[in-house]
């Protein structure tokens, strides 16, 4: 059986068509809708005063899920991704790097920035509330 082709079109014009088409459709399913109902995240890290100038926050909601986003030498932070509105177990890590090379067969000296506690989201002692929409939620970690 042969395929018809409109009058006018070549066999590879209407694959060319055909394919734009089915790339449209699929790209169309494609990338992130945000969801209105959903929380965007940002703030600033403190600690004791002090911008934090470097580290990662966790927000967590147990198994309903988490987000993280690196804090940036001004100590601000963005989640990577919208949230649930609901509330979070939140964790804060910040180490840095010694500039000392390490001896040989040795991993280099790390040095957390802040207390242990803040890097465990089950003993940071920090939480939050994520509601729909922005959010500004900022941090002041103590010694």
């Amino acid at each position: 059986m042969r395929s018809r082709i409109p009058a006018g079109l070549s066999s590879v014009r209407a694959w060319q068509w055909l394919a734009v088409g089915l790339l449209s459709l699929g790209m169309s399913g494609c990338g992130e809708k945000i969801d209105s109902s959903m929380g965007k995240v940002a703030g600033t890290v403190k600690y004791d005063g002090k911008a934090l100038p470097t580290g990662s926050i966790i927000f967590s909601m147990g198994t309903k899920g988490h987000g993280t986003g690196p804090i940036d030498a001004s100590g601000h932070y963005a989640l990577s991704m919208p949230m649930p509105p609901g509330s979070y177990k939140v964790a804060v890590r910040a180490e840095e790097v010694s500039s000392q090379p390490p001896p040989p067969g040795k991993m280099p000296e790390v040095k957390s920035l802040i207390p242990q506690k803040y890097g465990d989201i089950n003993k940071s002692g920090l939480t939050a509330t994520i509601k729909q929409g922005a959010n500004e939620l900022d941090f002041d970690l103590k010694p």
